[in-house]
C-alpha cells in the first residue's frame, strides 16, 4: 500500500498545521486570560469560566485552519492532492471546511480540559525555587493536562476525520 512513502502523505500541510494550531491554542489561552484578568468586570471570574472563553477563541481559530487540515487529512487517507481538487470541482471551495464544526468541537473539547487543568494546577501547585524543580512542576502540569484532554477529545476527532475523508 505505498511502502515507506505512505507514512509521509500530507507531511507538508501537517508541518504547517501543527505549529499554527499550537500557536492558536496558546495565544487564545494567554490572550483571553490576560484580557479577562485586566478587566474589572471579569477579573474575579473563576478560572474555569475564563478558560471557556479561551477555548471558544481557540475553536474559532481552528475553523480558520480547516483548509490546511482538509488537505492534510485527505492526502493522508487517499495519498493524492488530486482528491482535494476533485472534491473542490464538485463541491466548490467550501468543501475545504467539511468537518469544521467537528474540528471546532474537538478543539474546544481538547483545549478546555487541557488548559483548565493546566491553569487550575498552576494556581494550586506552588512555583518551585530551583530551575530543575520548576521544570518538573511544569512537566507534571503538562502531563496531567494532556491525559485529561486526550481522554475527553479523541472520540470527536474520529468523527472529524470521517467527515473530511468520505464523500
Amino acid at each position: 500500500d505505498g511502502g515507506i512513502p505512505r507514512f509521509y502523505r500530507g507531511v507538508l500541510p501537517a508541518l504547517m498545521q501543527g505549529p499554527l494550531s499550537r500557536f492558536g491554542d496558546t495565544a487564545a489561552n494567554t490572550g483571553v486570560l490576560t484580557a479577562m484578568n485586566t478587566m474589572h468586570a471579569t477579573r474575579d471570574l473563576p478560572v474555569g469560566v475564563k478558560t471557556v472563553a479561551a477555548s471558544t477563541a481557540a475553536a474559532l481559530f481552528r475553523i480558520f485552519l480547516m483548509p490546511i487540515d482538509t488537505v492534510k487529512t485527505t492526502m493522508q487517507v487517499t495519498g493524492k492532492f488530486s482528491a482535494v481538487v476533485d472534491k473542490m470541482k464538485i463541491g466548490g471551495p467550501l468543501i475545504l471546511y467539511n468537518g469544521a464544526l467537528a474540528a471546532a468541537s474537538a478543539t474546544f473539547v481538547g483545549h478546555y480540559p487541557w488548559f483548565f487543568t493546566y491553569n487550575y494546577l498552576s494556581e494550586k501547585i506552588p512555583k518551585q525555587d530551583t530551575q530543575l524543580a520548576e521544570l518538573g512542576r511544569r512537566a507534571l502540569l503538562g502531563f496531567c493536562s494532556s491525559a485529561v484532554s486526550d481522554t475527553c477529545s479523541n472520540s470527536i476527532r474520529v468523527i472529524k476525520v470521517y467527515k473530511q475523508s468520505h464523500p
